[in-house]
Parts: structure tokens; sequence; C-alpha cells
């Protein structure tokens, strides 16, 4: 139980770490975002939600690198923090206990590299169907449920942006099916 403390420390620190590098690229990314000169004086503009999500998920890394130092210190004053450990067994712990979590983050980074050139109604569908089996216990994964669930998911909200809202999504390889 102690050591499960600490290495929630830890998790926490390299999540925060994950997640304040992650929002500061988007930060970067909502910077950059062409505004028409119209609106340029305007506090509401097209960057204005995405710097305000920005600015939210640094607030939120933040918050768990210091509860994650917090709770590593805690532990280690009262006598709790683990007996050290060779290099390969570190590595071997780490992926142990973060593998769904290095998983998902490459698979985001393949869905982000596939969303134009294959189009959003597909690499959604894998994205999805790749985080479901992902998230789910191997005993408790029903890839018939994944993939029909994965569809409807991808379909409905490429239907609501396109039909619904009238913007545009990458179609990629379908351009001129849909």
């Amino acid at each position: 139980m102690k050591y499960e403390k600490y290495n929630k420390g830890k998790n926490d620190l390299f999540s925060g770490i994950v997640l304040g590098g992650f929002a500061i690229a988007y930060l970067i990314g909502a910077a950059m975002i062409k505004i028409p000169k119209m609106l340029s004086a305007s506090l509401l503009n097209a960057s204005s939600v995405p710097k305000l999500w920005g600015v939210l998920l640094l607030i939120l890394g933040i918050v768990l690198i210091v509860r994650g130092l917090h709770v590593m210190k805690a532990e280690k004053a009262a006598g709790n923090a683990p007996e050290k450990k060779t290099a390969s067994d570190a590595a071997k712990g780490f992926w142990a206990d973060n593998r769904a979590v290095v998983e998902m983050f490459v698979v985001l980074l393949v869905y982000i590299a596939l969303i134009q050139p294959v189009g959003f109604l597909i690499s959604t569908f894998l994205f999805l169907f790749a985080e479901f089996n992902i998230l789910t216990y191997k005993e408790d994964r029903k890839l018939g449920f994944s993939v029909v669930f994965a569809l409807v998911c991808a379909v409905g909200i490429y239907a609501m942006f396109k039909y619904g809202f009238k913007m545009p999504l990458p179609q990629g390889i379908l351009k001129g099916i849909f």
C-alpha cells in the first residue's frame, strides 16, 4: 500500500509533465489561428476557446505536478519511499504501470497524422476502436460491440458536424463519396 501511494505521486508527476507539454503545444497552435481583421479587436474570436482550453489544461498539468511532488515528498519523509531499483527494473516497472497511457498517446499521434490524408470518418473509427481495446480488460473485450460502437460514434459525429453545424471535416480518401 505504501509503495502504491508513492507510485501514485510518480504517476501524477509524469502525467502532469505530459499534460503540461501538450497544453503548451496546444496554446502555441491556438496562437497561430488566423483571425480576420474585423474580429481581431473582439474579445471572443476563433482562438478564444482554444486558448481558454489550453490555459485550463496547463493549470491542470501544474496541479498534477505539484500534487505528485507533494505525495512523493510526504511518503519519502515518512520513510515509505520504495527501495532503489536497477535501470532495467525501473524500465520494466514503468512499462507495466504506464503501458495503456503510452499506447493511448501513440494511438492519438497516429490519429492526428491520419486525419487529413485518410479522412475524419476512417481515422476516427480506427482511433475509437483502438482506444476501446486499450481501455478494456482483455477478458471483457467484445470486438463486435467495439466495431459497431466506433462506427456509430464516428458517423454520428461526422453527420452532426457536416449537416448539423455545416462545418466540413477532412474527407481524405472518401472525398466525393460523402
